[in-house]
């Protein structure tokens, strides 16, 4: 089983390998689904498969950072820069969750982007 940071806050997926309805504690899925969510992993490939997006946190922090300073390298406020950056990255990540369970959700969110804008330039 792991457990990010976020369960604690009632917002992380933990990952439950082998299935609860494999192992002797049946109740281990319900409980971590009441802290935010659970995946259950057939085997340890498919378990290690899910690790690696966990391990974007830094490099997305990273990003944050440097929209912030960049932000305050034009004029922003420090302060306004790095709150400015971190509501909008919680509703652009609050958008992806919003029916996450979908498995066509990403690919609608980057539809719906303008043809020719900036979203789909960068994407390039």
């Amino acid at each position: 089983m792991i457990c990010l940071p976020p369960i604690a806050k009632r917002q992380g997926c933990a990952l439950l390998q082998p299935p609860a309805s494999k192992s002797e504690h049946p109740y281990l899925k319900p409980m971590l689904d009441a802290l935010g969510g659970c995946v259950e992993c057939a085997n340890d490939d498919i378990m290690s498969a899910l690790m690696a997006p966990t391990c974007l946190m830094g490099p997305m922090y990273g990003i944050m950072m440097n929209n912030r300073d960049w932000l305050v390298n034009q004029g922003v406020s420090p302060e306004d820069a790095s709150y400015f950056v971190g509501r909008t990255y919680l509703a652009i990540v609050q958008d992806g969750e919003r029916d996450c369970r979908d498995p066509h959700r990403f690919d609608e969110l980057v539809a719906e982007q303008t043809p020719g804008g900036l979203n789909e330039q960068v994407r390039r």
